[in-house]
């Protein structure tokens, strides 16, 4: 259940750090409309899967169902309206936090293209 209850922020953060836009307002709305419909479809499926649990006659399947849709919406919950906004007010912008800012993690260039001007 941990994976499932953080996987929306998961994807809507990894979207947000792929985001190529030089604000962090330019960056939500990107990972939002990258993943937004998603996520939606994502939940909506799940959901409904677990509503047909939620009345299934062995209590085993019928608890599973309502901790399955009730962590599903929740965690929906959580990414749209803390990790965005959170997003928004302290998340990097540019290339601060970016792996690929690291010198050692820099591309080495072709012996060609070095000598170039």
């Amino acid at each position: 259940m941990v994976g499932v209850s953080v996987d929306y922020s998961v994807h809507l953060i990894h979207a947000y750090g792929e985001s190529r836009a030089e604000t962090s307002e330019e960056r939500v709305r990107s990972a939002l409309k990258t993943l937004g419909i998603s996520l939606i479809g994502g939940v909506a499926t799940t959901f409904g899967a677990a509503l047909f649990l939620w009345f299934a006659e062995i209590q085993f399947f019928s608890k599973f169902g309502q901790f399955l849709a009730i962590t599903v919406i929740v965690s929906l919950f959580v990414a749209l309206t803390f990790l965005m906004p959170a997003a928004i007010l302290i998340g990097p912008t540019g290339n601060r936090g970016s792996l690929c800012a690291v010198p050692c993690c820099k591309q080495p260039q072709p012996a060609g293209k070095a000598s170039e001007p």
